[in-house]
């Protein structure tokens, strides 16, 4: 488990072991995995008020190989069509579990947002899900997940600790389908204020972060 105050991690959970395994990860990536994580030294950018630079104890997400596990700036080429299509394990080892947490996934170029989870349980954050399993666990999926659309972009996965269970309002189109710009049905997609939305919601500061970049 992670050691909270030193960020050293002497036992990972057995669980997310199997899951990294299923993802294709071998038996170096699943220790490198539980190695200090440090922060980037060049951080990405600020965007709108929302830092895509990562959190010292960085989101775990976890894509199939070759991609594998993010680390801060992790580089995919041809992300239009690589596995960071499909959904990634994401997991949190320090959610409280009497806490729920919202999880989303923004473009770092644009205000477009590609995946938004509420409600999730801070023990489900803890052992770590996937997407595609997150109704399942309790959680409510605001937005399916879309993959990234350019050749050179950051996309950053976040955090942030609800403060209470709430029904949220719709958040856009809920078919995984692509959204082309200019399409009605996905403008709230393409163009959310998600400043105004955190705000809206109470979510406050977040509390973990991560980002790959897509570089052609």
């Amino acid at each position: 488990m992670w050691d909270s105050i030193n960020h050293s991690c002497s036992v990972c959970a057995g669980l997310f072991q199997h899951q990294l395994r299923v993802a294709g990860c071998t038996a170096a990536d699943i220790t490198t995995f539980c190695a200090p994580k440090p922060s980037p030294a060049i951080p990405p950018f600020k965007r709108a008020g929302l830092d895509f630079n990562c959190t010292t104890r960085p989101l775990d997400v976890v894509y199939s190989v070759p991609v594998g596990i993010v680390r801060c700036g992790t580089e995919v080429a041809h992300c239009p069509t690589a596995v960071v299509q499909l959904e990634p394990l994401v997991r949190l080892s320090t959610a409280e579990p009497h806490f729920v947490y919202t999880v989303m996934m923004l473009d770092g170029q644009s205000s477009n947002r590609h995946w938004m989870l509420g409600n999730v349980p801070g023990s489900t954050l803890q052992q770590g899900f996937r997407w595609e399993n997150a109704s399942d666990m309790g959680g409510t999926i605001l937005s399916p997940y879309w993959g990234p659309h350019s050749t050179t972009n950051i996309y950053g996965q976040f955090v942030f600790r609800q403060p209470r269970v709430v029904s949220f309002p719709p958040a856009g189109p809920t078919n995984r389908d692509r959204c082309p710009v200019g399409d009605p049905n996905c403008q709230q997609r393409h163009d959310w204020d998600y400043n105004e939305y955190i705000s809206r919601m109470d979510l406050g500061e977040k509390v973990a972060s991560n980002y790959f970049h897509c570089v052609g």
